[in-house]
Formats: C-alpha cells, structure tokens, sequence
C-alpha cells in the first residue's frame, strides 16, 4: 500500500494534506515514499508518525523533504530510530523525537 500511495503521491496535483501514520510504512514503499516527496510541489503536509522506518528510510525522507524547494509540514513522531545518525540534515532543521 505504502509504495502505490508514494507513486499516486508523485504526480499528485491536487492533495494538499495526507495522514499516513500508523500503515507500517518501511522498505521499498518508505523510498518511494520518499522520492515523491523530492518531486511533489502541491503537498503541504504529511504525517508520517508510528511506522517503523529505519535510519536509513528516515534519511531519505528527511532528505527528500529538505530538497524540495516548497515548504512542507512532517510529522515523524513516535519512530524508533536514532536521530543522531541520521545524515543530510541541514543544521537549521530541528529534529524532535517524541519517543
């Protein structure tokens, strides 16, 4: 489910705002997840709280997010993951973890 939301997410041109937590969101489905939000210029916010992304997802979703040149509203809590090692994130993006 995660990966066809994240392809439908791509070319999205008119959904503004998704709640996508608690759906067990990892692996292939979190990458392309990932990658929609790099390239979709008309989402404003996603929740993506409750799934369990590793570090490695969580950094491509953090990534995508900083490199897309609109902002967007993520909402990443409750993950289990260290958020200290997660790479690509700009100094001025501030990390919470709500666990």
């Amino acid at each position: 489910m995660g990966q066809a939301i994240g392809e439908a997410l791509e070319v999205n041109q008119t959904l503004t705002h998704i709640d996508l937590g608690h759906n067990r969101i990892c692996g292939q489905a979190a990458v392309t997840l990932a990658k929609a939000l790099m390239n979709n210029h008309i989402l404003k916010s996603i929740v993506l709280s409750h799934n369990p992304f590793t570090t490695a997802e969580a950094t491509a979703l953090v990534s995508a997010v900083c490199a897309n040149d609109r902002p967007i509203h993520v909402e990443l809590e409750r993950l289990i993951v260290d958020w200290s090692q997660v790479q690509g994130v700009p100094n001025w993006y501030v990390l919470r973890d709500y666990v």
